[in-house]
């Protein structure tokens, strides 16, 4: 996943291998990895994007605008 970017692909191959050892803490640990590393990855994107992650609330910006969505606020104007 941090090579190619598909994440389909990594998921699908450690959930293989979990399967076939599910008491490997160390594939276990690997899973969790994968999993924090795609959630950075997404947080950070949004972040570009200029949309608020989940659980943060919308830019000042777009609330004084009375904008609903964020795709509806952009922060460049």
């Amino acid at each position: 996943f941090e090579h190619t970017g598909n994440v389909a692909a990594a998921r699908a191959l450690m959930q293989r291998g979990l399967r076939h050892c599910p008491h490997d803490e160390g594939l276990w640990a690997e899973y969790v990895r994968l999993e924090l590393l795609y959630v950075a990855r997404l947080r950070a994107r949004r972040a570009v994007l200029g949309l608020p992650n989940p659980g943060e609330s919308m830019p000042a910006v777009c609330v004084a605008l009375k904008r609903p969505t964020p795709r509806a606020c952009p922060l460049v104007f």
